[in-house]
């Protein structure tokens, strides 16, 4: 039987102001299947900038993470919360 195994630390999200202006990065950590910024392959243990709809992937995972600039809906500055649907 074949077991995948999960990376614990795989990647991390890097916050950082600079002049003033509030900055990210995602950064691989050494992971063997890699981490995918916008569907290309980033290098190990380098901070690569994020922008706003920036698409984050990790390995073989076919999930995909969209990166969002700003405070999250409801919260405060935010944008409102959705309604829900019926």
């Amino acid at each position: 039987m074949l077991f995948r195994v999960l990376v614990l630390q795989h990647a991390v999200i890097l916050h950082a102001v600079n002049g003033g202006r509030p900055q990210s990065f995602v950064q691989d950590l050494g992971s063997s299947s890699g981490t995918f910024l916008d569907g290309k392959q980033i290098a190990s243990h380098k901070p690569e900038p994020l922008t706003d709809g920036a698409a984050i992937s990790f390995g073989e995972s076919k999930a995909t993470y969209k990166f969002r600039v700003g405070a999250p809906r409801g919260a405060a500055g935010g944008a409102p919360p959705r309604k829900k649907q019926r």
